[in-house]
């Protein structure tokens, strides 16, 4: 299959490597060649990836719509098709890229399709080329999804530099942090796959230690971002946590800001 692959950025480049890998013919545009009108490279494309920042989308869609044989993809997880035209289609792969990685990363990776029939049919043959897992996705629940996907990528990053900046003050180095608690959150994942979330919940909430609690909050009392956070946080492992009425009342009681 001949692919243009237009906008090779941190998506892109990765991508083009693994649909060489599988074999195709890829010829990568850059967004402001195309844009200023150099289709040739189009013409005798059977399909058209736009790896261009959403709000690019559109307006390149509209420039190139016509040219590609079968039609045109766009990477973005949270674009409904329908917005940009009939013949687009979505092949957004649920992984993070930095742009440097070889097209082996697409190994098992989760790709969320949707579009018209003929073109989400050679997107996931293409998928499973590359060694990835595609899954249809509803147009309309888009923004669920990618709401989902900032919860499970982001986040966790954010989470993580939380601990690696208060590992530091028990006197654990930063250059060591990550190290030392890698471990755990990838035993943590590791539960989540393997069993039921309620099975794999550890710390002070799944034993109803309220005590903890506390002490944990006493030592962010000159952080309240960080204590609002933590919270959260351990409000919403209260729904996973298997426990008495009692020693739930009693995490709740610890969980509320002391008066004044």
């Amino acid at each position: 299959m001949i692919i243009a692959l237009i906008g090779p950025g941190r998506v892109g480049r990765p991508l083009a490597r693994a649909l060489a890998d599988a074999g195709h013919q890829v010829r990568v545009l850059g967004r402001a060649e195309t844009v200023a009108g150099e289709h040739h490279e189009l013409g005798a494309a059977d399909l058209a990836f736009l790896s261009v920042p959403d709000q690019a989308v559109g307006e390149l869609a509209d420039q190139v719509v016509t040219y590609p044989r079968l039609g045109l993809v766009h990477c973005s997880g949270q674009l409904p098709n329908r917005n940009i035209g009939p013949k687009v289609a979505m092949f957004h792969p649920l992984m993070s890229f930095r742009g440097a990685e070889s097209g082996a990363i697409f190994q098992g990776c989760p790709v969320g399709i949707s579009g018209p029939d003929q073109v989400t049919a050679a997107l996931f043959s293409l998928a499973k080329q590359l060694g990835a897992r595609p899954f249809v996705l509803d147009d309309e629940a888009k923004s669920s999804y990618h709401l989902a996907a900032m919860f499970a990528s982001v986040f966790p990053y954010i989470l993580l530099l939380q601990a690696k900046e208060l590992a530091e003050k028990s006197g654990i180095a930063s250059s060591d942090a990550s190290i030392i608690f890698g471990p755990i959150f990838r035993r943590a994942v590791q539960h989540l796959e393997e069993s039921d979330p309620r099975q794999g919940l550890t710390g002070p909430v799944s034993r109803g230690d309220a005590q903890t609690v506390r002490q944990h909050l006493e030592l962010l009392a000159g952080d309240p971002e960080r204590a609002e956070l933590y919270r959260s946080l351990t409000r919403l492992s209260l729904r996973y946590a298997r426990l008495d009425p009692g020693a739930r009342e009693s995490l709740e009681q610890a969980l509320r800001p002391e008066p004044g």
